[in-house]
């Protein structure tokens, strides 16, 4: 193991940009299909489950913050499983956790190439497309963690902009008697619909990764919680235009509702708007795919004598051969379902898991302290 590094001054930014990193990490692609993904349980009382999903995830990220501001300045997830799990046992947590979030930026980088083939260019080979995307990569993780977080102010004011108008045109268009009547759905279904919301939330652990990276990182969490909730907001948002616009029947049978509902819209100076939107959105995914890869050669950095300059080409390339592999819809779902597996126990089982175990031993040590 090459053990915990400590993050110079100048590298350290200011939290306000916590704002920024944890945003893009967790509006993504999701926002294109989630609306979908989630009917099945709880129906078009699915927008009690995003609320619900949203409010849990700001108790994690609460979670989250309490061990790694108990563990100092310079903590992360590799110091924190050292500290508490023991040699063996934390580094192969925090393998895994590297793992988890190179599987992470593998899936949001093939369900965009998807988008791009689906909507854009259907009859384009991906290979020359993900090849100059990825090199795109490598030129801002190579960069550093300034060049991401950069990257993360255009990522989330760029796509808001060019987007959140367009919702107003689809006003005239919707029904407002889609959402009653309400509580037709158990709180069973409401909350697995809301387990479904796992994957639209996932990101904002990076930020395991990232805290030592931050000035006051403490102050950080403010940033990081408004993150989530101006994400959940935005949920809301779109569930509930999604649900006012589409029959339960039409949505079931949509594999893109959002798209769909822009594709829809029409102005004067220009048809065809999902193309614009989708190029807008080619740069926050990026930028949440970045995060990932940032994140994971950090951590494969803090566990074995690896530097960036080898790690991420390397990571990188595992991921254009990957793509040979993962060519038709069933096996990006399956791949989007193991990340979405995988990171609903990270999130509520790890974190958890991290702030019981530093909660008890703060306990223990100020009673044996008394």
């Amino acid at each position: 193991m090459s053990g915990s590094r400590r993050v110079g001054e100048r590298r350290r930014m200011t939290p306000f940009f916590a704002f920024f990193l944890i945003h893009c990490s967790v509006v993504g692609v999701g926002i294109l299909k989630f609306q979908k993904e989630i009917l099945e349980p709880a129906g078009y009382d699915q927008w009690m489950s995003v609320l619900l999903a949203g409010a849990s995830v700001h108790v994690c990220v609460w979670m989250m913050y309490y061990a790694l501001n108990a563990s100092g300045a310079d903590a992360d997830a590799v110091r924190l499983n050292r500290v508490l799990l023991g040699r063996w046992i934390g580094s192969a947590a925090s393998a895994a956790l590297v793992l988890y979030f190179l599987l992470g930026g593998l899936v949001v980088f093939r369900i965009f190439l998807e988008v791009i083939q689906v909507w854009l260019f259907p009859r384009m080979n991906l290979y020359p497309l993900a090849f100059a995307l990825l090199l795109l990569l490598h030129y801002t993780v190579s960069g550093g963690i300034r060049t991401v977080t950069g990257m993360s102010v255009w990522g989330t004011a760029i796509p808001y902009a060019l987007t959140v108008p367009l919702f107003f045109f689809a006003l005239k268009y919707l029904h407002p008697a889609n959402l009653l009547p309400v509580g037709m759905h158990s709180i069973a279904d409401i909350a697995q619909s809301a387990r479904l919301m796992t994957f639209p939330y996932l990101g904002f652990e990076s930020m395991l990764m990232l805290y030592p990276f931050f000035r006051r990182p403490a102050e950080s969490q403010r940033w990081t919680q408004a993150a989530v909730g101006v994400a959940s907001a935005f949920y809301l948002l779109v569930t509930l235009i999604t649900l006012m616009y589409y029959s339960e029947g039409q949505l079931r049978h949509i594999i893109w509702p959002t798209l769909n509902m822009i594709m829809m819209i029409e102005v004067p100076i220009m048809q065809r708007l999902e193309y614009l939107v989708i190029s807008a959105w080619l740069l926050r995914a990026l930028v949440s795919v970045s995060i990932g890869v940032w994140a994971a050669c950090r951590g494969a950095g803090q566990l074995w004598p690896i530097k960036r300059r080898v790690s991420l080409p390397l990571f990188l390339a595992v991921y254009l051969v990957l793509l040979a592999w993962i060519e038709d819809r069933r096996t990006i779902d399956g791949l989007a379902h193991a990340y979405n597996e995988a990171g609903f126990w990270i999130i509520y089982g790890y974190i958890p898991a991290l702030f019981l175990i530093i909660w008890v031993r703060k306990r223990l040590r100020g009673r044996s302290d008394a």
